[in-house]
């Protein structure tokens, strides 16, 4: 009597593993593409409550008068008190420093184009800072200036 031993897998095996495998893919990636989105609107309101806190540190040191090349607002933004070299945009990371920041210009609105991009705009007392959290939506920051 002779026996004939099956090796290997069977060809509906084969297809069950694969069609788990491309299930488990396909949540996956799902689920990692929320996880960067979400991780982009949180740098991007991280960035904006930073230079929010900034602006408040340039405010204390420009009224102490303890540095002289930080008296006014405008000194104190574009005389190199308020370094901003290592911000970078959340959702173009090409966009570094002042193109990533943009000092004394309002926020022209959220699109495609502005995602994660920082607008500082001082409005006599106060500063607004805010950011682009997504093409439609606006993170904001209000800091005083009394200096």
């Amino acid at each position: 009597m002779n026996k004939s031993l099956q090796q290997g897998f069977s060809l509906i095996e084969l297809l069950v593993v694969v069609a788990i495998i491309g299930i488990l893919a396909a949540v996956g990636t799902v689920g990692y593409g929320n996880y960067v989105t979400q991780t982009k609107i949180k740098v991007t309101a991280t960035n904006v409550d930073s230079v929010a806190a900034s602006i408040s540190t340039l405010n204390g040191l420009a009224q102490s008068g303890v540095d002289t090349t930080c008296s006014s607002y405008t000194t104190c933004t574009n005389g190199g008190a308020l370094s901003l070299t290592n911000f970078k945009n959340a959702y173009n990371t090409t966009e570094t420093g002042t193109n990533a920041i943009v000092l004394d210009t309002n926020n022209p609105g959220c699109s495609a184009t502005t995602q994660g991009r920082i607008y500082v705009k001082l409005n006599s007392t106060t500063v607004t800072i805010s950011g682009c959290t997504s093409a439609s939506t606006m993170y904001n920051q209000t800091v005083a200036w009394a200096a």
